[in-house]
């Protein structure tokens, strides 16, 4: 599963708000990654799924997540497939 918490992140987590609403966050994204589940996380620059994939291995026990260091933007820059989501 590839997963870009882009969505969740500008939903629940950045709304314009100092206050997240963590709880929120969390129902909404165990409905798409399990934590016996393989998934990588892509942000932009690789920055805020570093710390969100190791918030949830190291204190949700989501022992499979995995993001794609330096993000999206390095990956298009360096000339790798992208596909639109359909």
């Amino acid at each position: 599963m590839l997963y870009d918490n882009l969505s969740i992140h500008d939903d629940y987590l950045f709304s314009g708000s100092t206050n997240y609403d963590m709880d929120k966050w969390l129902a909404e994204f165990d409905k798409i990654a399990k934590k016996d589940e393989k998934f990588i996380l892509i942000c932009r620059s690789g920055n805020r799924t570093g710390q969100v994939s190791n918030f949830l291995d190291k204190k949700l026990g989501y022992q499979q997540v995995s993001h794609l260091q330096h993000g999206i933007k390095n990956w298009i820059k360096s000339g790798d497939k992208v596909v639109s989501a359909k």
